[in-house]
């Protein structure tokens, strides 16, 4: 059953962020002198950002980290209390980042915390460290959800793509949490994803088959985001578009392992710092000087200021009709999905067919690997 209490508050939070960014879109027909200081503070964020480490014992073909230069750290969990302390009744916090979230010494204790002070608290792994222990601290902890990232169901392929990963061991860890959860009256959203890009395509569409016939909630297959500063990884070339405000700056924001807040989710490499929750508070921190700043050159299309601090956002595809991360585009689009998809996530109910998932488990268990030859005629 629809569990509507629960929904309420981050339901709240949803419907004035949407007002907030109906007024911004009023903004951008002045001039950039005529706007205020004021204009540009924030009341809220949709989503906090928080990267638990940036510590990680994979190496994944599509991630920035190897273009990374920041020091390796581990958030304390002192300061990630006070951050939740500070946020209000029904707020959101995602914890994932640069690194692997379940090497953080005190993960579980994060979560946890979260849950006891009504912060919704989702979580992103590549399940490598979910063994058995750890799956059963992860749902005692309580996370609204948990995204798992799984790149194919081919062995080959996901090893080659996640590397450093094993096949049957990730796949293990991932139907035995499945199961786990489904065993109990946890409310735990769980989630697959896979990045969609040419190194997975080949398998792409009898991995998402088989995720389909598994009591998860969802399964998404996300776009490779161009990321800030340059990583790489795709074709940083002018869009043929233009240039359209970029909604993230006013929905969430990114606190690294080491404190450092950033503005954009998307600073891989952490260029442009607008304070550090180790010495300030957050709500300080997201109305200062340089966040004002920022925000403004946003909202302006001011591409000299934005390329001075490394974020050539002129550039990024987030914002871009592909993504829908434009203001215009995130109202339209972006915003119903993903108010459908939190309520749901925080209030909804959850599949409990487990015969496919209890059957693979018996075979995984039995030392089986090869699940394509297995189950192939279900597959095709």
């Amino acid at each position: 059953m629809f569990d509507k209490s629960r929904a309420l508050e981050i339901t709240k939070l949803y419907l004035n962020k949407y007002d907030e960014l109906k007024d911004l879109l009023k903004l951008q027909s002045r001039k950039s002198e005529d706007i205020q200081e004021d204009d540009l503070k924030l009341n809220s964020l949709l989503n906090v950002y928080i990267e638990p480490t940036n510590r990680c014992n994979f190496n994944c073909t599509f991630c920035v980290r190897e273009n990374m230069n920041r020091i390796y750290n581990d958030i304390s969990l002192e300061h990630i209390q006070q951050i939740i302390n500070a946020l209000p009744k029904g707020s959101y916090i995602s914890l994932l980042g640069n690194g692997e979230p379940l090497l953080h010494p005190h993960i579980y204790d994060i979560v946890q915390y979260a849950s006891e002070h009504q912060v919704f608290a989702s979580i992103i792994t590549n399940a490598s460290a979910l063994n058995a222990e750890n799956r059963k601290r992860l749902i005692r902890s309580a996370p609204s959800r948990v995204q798992i990232s799984f790149e194919s169901i081919d062995k080959e392929t996901n090893e080659q793509i996640m590397r450093g990963s094993k096949f049957e061991r990730e796949l293990s860890n991932i139907l035995e949490f499945i199961y786990e959860v489904r065993q109990t009256e946890s409310k735990i959203l769980i989630t697959i994803s896979r990045v969609d890009f040419e190194d997975s395509a080949k398998y792409a569409e009898v991995t998402r088959k088989f995720w389909s016939k598994m009591p998860i909630d969802n399964y998404y297959e996300g776009p490779l985001l161009s990321m800030q500063t340059g990583s790489g990884k795709i074709d940083l070339t002018k869009h043929e578009e233009s240039y359209s405000c970029c909604a993230n700056p006013w929905i969430d924001i990114k606190i690294n392992s080491d404190g450092t807040v950033n503005p954009c989710g998307l600073d891989y490499d952490s260029l442009y710092i607008i304070g550090n929750v180790n010495n300030e508070p957050l709500d300080k921190i997201i109305n200062s000087e340089k966040a004002i700043r920022f925000r403004k050159a946003v909202l302006t299309g001011d591409m000299d200021f934005l390329d001075s601090i490394g974020y050539h956002c002129g550039r990024c595809n987030s914002w871009t009709s592909q993504i829908g991360g434009s203001i215009s585009g995130f109202l339209e689009t972006s915003f119903p999905i993903r108010l459908g998809l939190v309520t749901n996530e925080v209030a909804g109910d959850r599949p409990q067919d487990t015969a496919f998932l209890e059957r693979v488990l018996e075979y995984l268990r039995s030392g089986g690997s090869d699940i394509l030859s297995e189950f192939r005629d279900e597959l095709e």
